[in-house]
């Protein structure tokens, strides 16, 4: 397929809401960071004076790809920063992400005042990784590719039995030991919320949770991020995208895990836990059960996002590389 019969326009969140939401679907690739309510809920609050430039790509009348980028003094970038979105990328359906790119990159150089396209966290894997850089040599743009971070995520099997099993024996053991320890010092409870009202009326928890955890994510939680945090997990959980699993020892909440689903995958956005029961491991072991629940539902791939942390390893995580790209004319 090629660019030509393509057209580039300027949208709006609220003109493409509903094809938005079909392409999200219809894309493989796609994560939910790249859904409608992510991205408009994000821009309501940290647009921070740039200008919005979300395009709808368009063959034949039929919308196939979007792409949500903003620009300010000159630079063109996704919607979103670091801090808040693991993933970032364009919406394209099918077979469409050469020519897509191809034609987003065109119509994005036409703007005069455009002198720099800066394109952080695109999954080393993304299709679109290949395609910019391709489009970007075609037109002999001065092209940057770096390291961003890295992704850890595990490929889940049918039985959490066989998951375990397929673990490091190191930590096949570990695992299973501390499982016995945390059940062999009281009653273990672990609730799953979905509904935007239960998550509502438990997330102020979760956030205390996730603050004991670490002085670090104590002050990454400003007043700002919270709201946000809030506000897009409801978003998604009217969706039925959102997964608040807290884990309960002899009636007591010590430990809590937001994730985010799309199709087979789930996206840990972040966790805590009481440090006071730090000894039991019961944030890690809170993921582990979750793993459990996540598999008998269907889940293929857990995606623990942005961070080395030790656990995701512990879980059986691999690397995925997160890429930032800048090209400059």
């Amino acid at each position: 397929m090629d660019s030509d019969c393509l057209e580039v326009r300027d949208a709006s969140f609220g003109a493409i809401a509903d094809r938005w939401d079909q392409l999200l679907h219809q894309c493989g690739s796609a994560t939910v960071f790249l859904s409608c309510a992510w991205q408009q809920t994000w821009w309501s609050r940290f647009a921070n004076g740039a200008t919005l430039a979300l395009l709808e790509v368009t063959r034949a009348g039929r919308s196939v790809a979007i792409a949500p980028l903003m620009r300010s003094q000159g630079v063109v970038s996704f919607l979103g920063d670091t801090d808040l979105v693991d993933y970032h990328d364009f919406l394209i359906a099918g077979a469409e992400v050469v020519p897509v790119t191809d034609a987003v990159f065109e119509h994005v150089a036409q703007w005069p005042e455009v002198h720099t396209i800066d394109l952080k966290s695109i999954a080393g894997d993304s299709p679109t990784l290949g395609a910019f850089k391709q489009a970007a040599e075609a037109r002999r743009w001065h092209l940057e590719d770096s390291f961003e971070d890295v992704a850890p995520g595990v490929t889940l099997p049918e039985t959490f039995d066989a998951y375990v099993s397929g673990l490091d024996k190191k930590d096949r053991h570990e695992l299973r030991r501390k499982l016995r320890r945390l059940n062999a010092a009281g009653t273990v409870a672990q609730e799953d919320y979905r509904s935007p009202e239960d998550i509502a009326g438990r997330f102020d928890e979760f956030i205390r949770l996730v603050r004991l955890s670490s002085p670090e994510k104590d002050a990454f939680l400003t007043e700002e991020r919270v709201r946000f945090i809030r506000e897009v997990t409801m978003a998604l959980a009217r969706n039925g995208m959102a997964s608040l699993v807290m884990m309960n020892l002899d009636g007591k909440r010590v430990a809590a895990s937001l994730a985010f689903r799309l199709r087979d995958r789930s996206y840990g956005y972040n966790s805590g836990y009481d440090p006071e029961y730090r000894q039991l491991a019961v944030g890690l072991l809170n993921h582990a059960l979750a793993l459990e629940r996540a598999i008998a539902e269907g889940v293929r791939y857990f995606d623990f996002m942005r961070g080395n942390e030790h656990y995701k390893y512990d879980l059986g995580a691999r690397d995925r590389e997160i890429r930032h790209v800048v090209v400059r004319r």
